[in-house]
């Protein structure tokens, strides 16, 4: 699962270098004109659906296991998200114009 991650994310760096790099994203000619037609097709947005799936799969995981364990759940996730939120909100602060505002 973690390779999975790591794919996820590695696909979603491929996908937003154009806008990093503050590219036009209207393909040109050249190697453009196919490039930026099949980064399109094949994989801008799928790399955030299928990171989704595996944060949920995580937390799926995670609750199992506290479960057979008896231990709870619900604090220790509360912990993360609200660990998650604060680094959100940092990004947010730090960084404001994000790829995700495109």
């Amino acid at each position: 699962m973690d390779v999975l991650c790591g794919w996820a994310v590695f696909g979603m760096l491929i996908v937003n270098l154009g806008y990093f790099f503050q590219l036009s994203l209207d393909p040109g000619g050249g190697f453009d004109a196919v490039g930026v037609p099949l980064v399109w097709v094949l994989a801008d947005d799928k790399f955030w659906a299928l990171f989704s799936v595996l944060f949920g799969v995580g937390v799926a995981l995670q609750m199992n296991r506290a479960n057979v364990f008896g231990r709870s759940f619900t604090g220790r996730c509360v912990r993360r998200l609200v660990v998650l939120l604060i680094i959100g909100l940092a990004h947010v602060l730090l960084h404001p114009a994000e790829v995700l505002d495109r």
